[in-house]
């Protein structure tokens, strides 16, 4: 999507403001077939792999990652049914972090699609990494500015200053209020119901589809324990359904559909989860 109203602070071009994004939603298993699609396309998955290349792996690993979809069958029977059973979703749009590709997040907005949610993951070129159009052009290398935490700042302002009185939740690794005093003040000024989430085994990282591709992959034992350090020691699968559910449920209480039970039936399971804060 490209927006020709504003220009691109972070171009040196002085491009046009342009966002990439996928979407996914839920789709009732009866009316679509299993398929497989590249996790990432060729750059990105270069990139990517040169990550991987550090942990061991050949750094053509994410070239070979598929992930299986549910492929609609666009059959004019098909369409029918599905007009018919025409249904509203909740819609979240997912910004990725720390220069992270919209893509190492593929799995978990799958995930949190199946759990009855419209999920839109957007890159932002410029701030991520590398972002590769599907016409081949590729922006690599971020062009934002190194004292990023001024422009974290300029956001956390607002709230600072004027409380928030909007549901909101923190979901993160253990201890990361206590070492980052800006998690407190934040939440101190949160007004509207409020959750403070920490899942136990997690690091900062963990909250990407790593875990899952970690536990995909037939890693040798020195690149498992490598691992365990970037990524956390929670199995992806176990880690990918705590975050859908409770996101869902997070979900479900800004729409005013409940959700809080959701997220406390969660928040009891004390093997996984810790560090609730409940207003």
């Amino acid at each position: 999507m490209t927006d020709n109203r504003r220009i691109d602070p972070y171009d040196p071009t002085d491009g046009h403001r342009q966002v990439l994004a996928s979407i996914f939603w839920p789709v009732d298993a009866d009316s679509c077939f299993s398929d497989k699609v590249s996790y990432m396309p060729p750059a990105t998955a270069k990139a990517y792999g040169q990550e991987a290349q550090k942990m061991g792996l050949s750094n053509d690993t994410f070239k070979s990652v598929e992930i299986e979809v549910c492929a609609v069958s666009t059959s004019p029977k098909n369409k029918s049914r599905c007009h018919a059973k025409k249904k509203r979703f909740p819609i979240a749009i997912f910004s990725s972090g720390s220069g992270n590709s919209r893509l190492i997040y593929n799995a978990m907005a799958r995930s949190i699609a199946s759990f009855g949610n419209v999920v839109v993951l957007i890159d932002h070129p410029y701030d991520a990494i590398i972002v590769e159009f599907p016409d081949g052009t590729v922006v690599e290398d971020g062009n934002m500015p190194e004292d990023t935490e001024s422009l974290e700042k300029a956001t956390q302002a607002q709230i600072f200053s004027k409380g928030l009185n909007k549901p909101f939740m923190l979901l993160g690794r253990p201890k990361h209020s206590s070492e980052d005093a800006t998690w407190v003040e934040f939440y101190k000024n949160l007004k509207g119901p409020k959750f403070e989430l920490a899942v136990k085994g997690t690091v900062h990282r963990s909250f990407t589809d790593y875990p899952q591709l970690i536990s995909a992959l037939d890693l040798p034992e020195a690149a498992k324990k490598e691992a365990g350090h970037l990524f956390g020691s929670v199995e992806g699968q176990v880690l990918e359904n705590l975050i859908s559910e409770t996101v869902t449920g997070f979900m479900k209480i800004c729409f005013g559909d409940g959700g809080s039970k959701q997220i406390e039936k969660v928040s009891d399971d004390i093997i996984v989860l810790t560090g609730t804060r409940l207003p």
